[in-house]
């Protein structure tokens, strides 16, 4: 019972219009959207205040519908007609995965197999929605043993309670009884070479099926996409559809398997990720309508704030090596720094403060007095981390989007007044390692932040990535800033528990430079 996905809507509600609205907008731009209306499984909504429609009776949070019940279907087709009043879709995905319910404990679908009833339940959502001339869309896993096991599957819950589990529908059922127009959704493709059997089984039952939850890195999809029954496919997010979330999650999946669908070209990881970074400011500007101050013409002027360094061109506790780094000023597009300040010696070249993780780090906790003294419109800054850390997707954490990346450090931006503003730094979202280029598959890519080449060898390549952040107080003076460490922070956990994990390993961040866009006159 992990769907109750309480981020949906910004855990609102939309009113009809505002989704018909949307709809609207969607086909204005060429977009098809076809509603996910769950089905048999993942029910929740439905059985929230419908309790005794449940499969396995007396349960507190049914997700399973009894699909014996004929007010089963009263419910779930006065819910559909109202999506579709609203949508008027072409097609509609039922959902159908997971059937993990205790089966058979009811006396409604005592004694019954469970593949029929399953069957049954598709045929008659099937010819409601073909009424209405509405194609239907499946998740395909309970159409294949391969998957899901043959018969009931013996299961004991937690608390030693002993169950059955409904298996896959037999292949004689599936060719019976389940209609061949309906599109298979196929999130069972990456299982080694299994997957290639079963979208194989799928054709020959006459499903055509797209990849769902798709992933760039799908196994021999040059032969694999050459099965005229496969359609397409979808990456999948399982958060709310934020600017934050979508930008930090799924640009690389986006990106590599528009590519993949649409040029057939299969790029390998280090090309995928290299290009993803590289059309970062494009996307960033697309997705957040947001041009940054550099982007508009003002000066951008670099500060010179090598008196706060204090880092060695080598530090060996985390293996980084800035000796190759580049000398003197160095421009990307608009945006232009000072990698040599005025004051800089061979024996300190950069900020650096050190993040505290599972044990004591030795490196400094903080740094202050970075002198700015300007009213400036935005700062940029040049940094890295030490080594690669961990960015998870964001539904690790639903309650708490910002927290499944990294938490590394924080810029305090003090202002003429007194009054701080917190910069949080995180993995995968405004910063990578320095060695990125030389890591790229860990680090698939930065959103907010974009790739700046400080060394020449490609070899051994020293990245740094510059991070534009716009003043919310125009007109007030910023005096200083402040960089400090996070201690002891922990992210998500790497599975579906919805929980805080280990704290994180002991890393540090790198200042490298920084300059400001002059307040316009």
């Amino acid at each position: 019972m992990n769907s109750s996905h309480q981020d949906t809507c910004d855990g609102d509600f939309l009113e009809k219009d505002e989704v018909a609205d949307l709809v609207s907008w969607a086909r204005l731009h060429h977009i098809e959207v076809v509603p996910e209306i769950p089905s048999l499984t993942h029910a929740f909504y439905l059985l929230t205040r419908h309790k005794d429609l449940g499969q396995a009776p007396g349960e507190k949070w049914p997700g399973t519908y009894c699909a014996c019940d004929p007010r089963s279907y009263a419910l779930l087709f006065d819910v559909m007609d109202e999506y579709i009043e609203v949508m008027k879709p072409r097609m509609v995905h039922a959902g159908h995965d997971e059937w993990f319910a205790p089966y058979g404990l009811g006396e409604c679908c005592k004694g019954k197999d469970p593949g029929e009833v399953y069957g049954r339940d598709l045929a008659k959502i099937h010819d409601y929605l073909a009424g209405k001339g509405i194609k239907m869309a499946i998740w395909g896993d309970y159409l294949l043993e391969g998957v899901r096991g043959k018969g009931l599957q013996k299961r004991t819950a937690p608390d030693g309670f002993s169950y059955h589990a409904p298996g896959a529908m037999t292949p004689e059922q599936v060719s019976k009884s389940v209609p061949k127009d309906i599109l298979i959704f196929n999130w069972f493709w990456s299982e080694e070479e299994k997957g290639e059997v079963q979208e194989a089984q799928l054709d020959s039952f006459g499903f055509h099926q797209v990849y769902g939850n798709m992933e760039p890195d799908i196994r021999n999809y040059a032969e694999r996409g050459k099965r005229s029954t496969i359609i397409g496919g979808a990456p999948s997010s399982w958060a709310a559809t934020t600017e934050f979330n979508m930008s930090k999650d799924l640009l690389y999946s986006i990106l590599g398997c528009s590519n993949m669908l649409w040029s057939k070209q299969v790029l390998n990881p280090a090309e995928l990720s290299a290009l993803t970074q590289a059309l970062m400011p494009e996307i960033r500007q697309r997705l957040s309508g947001v041009t940054c101050p550099s982007e508009t013409g003002d000066a951008v002027v670099p500060l010179d704030i090598s008196a706060a360094f204090n880092m060695p061109q080598r530090e060996p506790r985390f293996e980084v090596d800035l000796s190759r780094i580049q000398k003197g000023r160095i421009s990307v597009g608009r945006r232009v720094f000072e990698l040599d300040g005025a004051d800089s010696s061979e024996r300190k070249t950069a900020a650096v403060v050190g993040t505290e993780g599972r044990e004591p780090n030795p490196l400094p906790r903080e740094l202050t007095g970075i002198k700015v003294g300007v009213d400036a419109t935005s700062l940029i800054f040049l940094h890295a981390c030490a080594k690669a850390a961990t960015n998870k997707e964001a539904y690790h954490l639903i309650w708490d989007f910002d927290d499944s990346a990294d938490l590394l450090g924080w810029y305090e931006v003090i202002y003429e007044d007194g009054l701080p503003e917190v910069i949080p730094i995180r993995y995968g979202v405004n910063i990578l390692e320095w060695n990125w280029g030389k890591q790229q598959p860990t680090a698939k890519y930065c959103y907010g932040a974009d790739l700046v080449a400080c060394g020449s060898d490609e070899q051994n390549p020293v990245t740094f990535f510059a991070f534009e952040w716009i003043s919310p107080r125009l007109g007030k003076a910023i005096n200083e800033i402040r960089l400090s460490r996070s201690k002891r922070f922990q992210g998500a956990v790497p599975g579906f528990e919805n929980s805080f994990g280990e704290v994180i390993p002991n890393n540090a961040v790198i200042l490298k430079a920084l300059s400001y866009v002059r307040r316009r006159s």
